[in-house]
């Protein structure tokens, strides 16, 4: 194996070489902006579909909204998280993502979920157009969104 001994004044000749191939703030410049986290059904965010709100927690026969809302952003790499739980909706859109925020192609991911019995694990199905959606759980009973992430192409 040949060893490659670089001195300083060759780094930083290396560097100024690169520095005029590689444009960084161009590349920057490509990156999708990272935003705050954006709840849904709230003013200006995307509305729920279909009966779907966000999950309450329910403890000694009262309502309590200790539940985290359901919310999505996309950070700097250019991921879209989704976290949060809803309950009582119907199947099918739950909501839909705004342009910036959808996958190219369309996903299945599995998520997590509170049982009843002959409950079937919820798939929610995030579509090219956005959609937001599940078409196999039992909905009556809170369905957990928060491990959902996904690159955008």
């Amino acid at each position: 194996m040949a060893v490659i001994r670089i001195t300083s004044a060759g780094l930083k000749k290396y560097e100024t070489v690169l520095s005029e191939i590689i444009d960084i703030e161009k590349l920057k410049s490509r990156l999708p902006q990272k935003t705050s986290w954006i709840r849904v059904g709230t003013n200006g965010a995307p509305a729920f579909k279909n009966s779907w709100s966000n999950a309450v927690a329910f403890n000694q026969n009262a309502y309590i909204p200790s539940i985290q809302p359901l919310e999505f952003r996309r950070d700097e790499l250019g991921v879209v998280h989704l976290r949060g739980h809803v309950d009582n909706g119907n199947a099918g859109v739950i909501f839909t993502l705004p342009n910036g925020f959808r996958p190219a192609k369309g996903l299945l991911r599995p998520c997590g979920y509170e049982t009843s019995q002959n409950s079937v694990a919820p798939i929610i199905v995030v579509s090219p157009n956005g959609d937001v959606a599940t078409y196999n759980s039992d909905f009556t009973t809170p369905i957990d969104l928060s491990a959902i992430s996904f690159y955008l192409d």
